[in-house]
């Protein structure tokens, strides 16, 4: 758990770093090495995306997480060849 209670100082470029670090979408690969682990900064206000990839990776686990950030930012794919071996329906 990061706790960033006191967020007041941190600006929009911050807040976009941490977005890159929860979802670098420069490529399929870095999207799934990014961090599929952190899912909490404390009680504070979070910008939308950044709540959104929190969120991903809260509810589905690491696994989970970096087939669900592909999907959404990579979506130009044609994922059909995974759905067997990333058991998706």
């Amino acid at each position: 758990l990061l706790l960033l209670s006191d967020n007041s100082a941190i600006t929009h470029r911050g807040w976009d770093a941490f977005s890159a670090v929860l979802c670098n979408t420069s490529s399929v690969n870095n999207t799934y090495l990014s961090n599929h682990t952190l899912h909490s900064f404390g009680n504070v206000n979070l910008p939308p995306k950044l709540s959104v990839l929190l969120e991903v990776n809260f509810v589905a686990g690491n696994k989970g997480a970096a087939i669900r950030k592909i999907l959404l930012h990579h979506a130009h794919l044609d994922m059909t060849p995974f759905h067997v071996q990333w058991d998706l329906k």
